[in-house]
């Protein structure tokens, strides 16, 4: 997504487009990025997750392709999902997707302490 303007505009919430609202964000001095490795055989449905270390926040994520063929892989939600456990808090990064060719993986989470 790219903005190009300052405009406020109707039913776009930005700052939940992440799932938390700036005010859950205060307070955090550092930011870290963690990841996950996935191998991802031809013509087999794969997932995986990237999870903060203990006293981390995750607040963003993302995916990207290793080892393979841009055009024969099929994420679910392109970049990926924030996974949220039974109570609704965020836990980490989560993407599915599907390679037509041999392929690796690797799912990026954003995290804040």
């Amino acid at each position: 997504m790219k903005v190009n303007s300052g405009a406020k505009v109707a039913n776009l919430n930005a700052d939940k487009l992440d799932g938390m609202d700036a005010g859950q964000l205060q307070g955090f001095r550092t930011v870290q990025v963690r990841s996950a490795d996935f191998d991802a055989p031809a013509f087999q449905n794969r997932d995986g997750l990237a999870t903060c270390q203990p006293g981390e926040q995750p607040i963003s994520g993302s995916v990207a392709l290793l080892k393979g063929e841009t055009n024969r892989i099929t994420y679910t939600q392109p970049g990926g999902v924030p996974l949220t456990d039974a109570t609704g808090k965020f836990t980490g990064w989560y993407v599915q997707w599907y390679p037509e060719v041999d392929s690796a993986v690797r799912v990026y989470v954003v995290c804040a302490s």
